[in-house]
């Protein structure tokens, strides 16, 4: 529905609904198909915004780490956690 409503694969409401799904994919108990679609969603938003800094890129790095976390890959989360920090760091200035 949003590919069709936005007419484009790079909107960041169409990236909204990968995070939906991730976040569904979570509480069905299937983190590894949730960081698929957080990986998805990230990639839209660095198109989208042209790889430039963004709180939506920053937020999506938070999803990435939370979802590593989900399975049980600490160091990764911990990078992606961090990244995103430093990122809202940067956009505060």
């Amino acid at each position: 529905m949003r590919k069709r409503l936005y007419n484009a694969l790079n909107h960041p409401e169409t990236a909204q609904s990968l995070n939906n799904l991730a976040v569904c994919f979570t509480r069905l108990g299937d983190p590894h198909k949730a960081l698929e679609y957080d990986f998805k969603a990230y990639e839209m938003l660095k198109r989208i915004f042209k790889d430039k800094e963004h709180s939506k890129i920053a937020e999506s790095l938070d999803n990435l780490a939370y979802s590593y976390e989900q399975v049980g890959d600490l160091q990764k989360a911990k990078e992606f956690y961090l990244q995103a920090y430093e990122m809202r760091q940067r956009l505060e200035k």
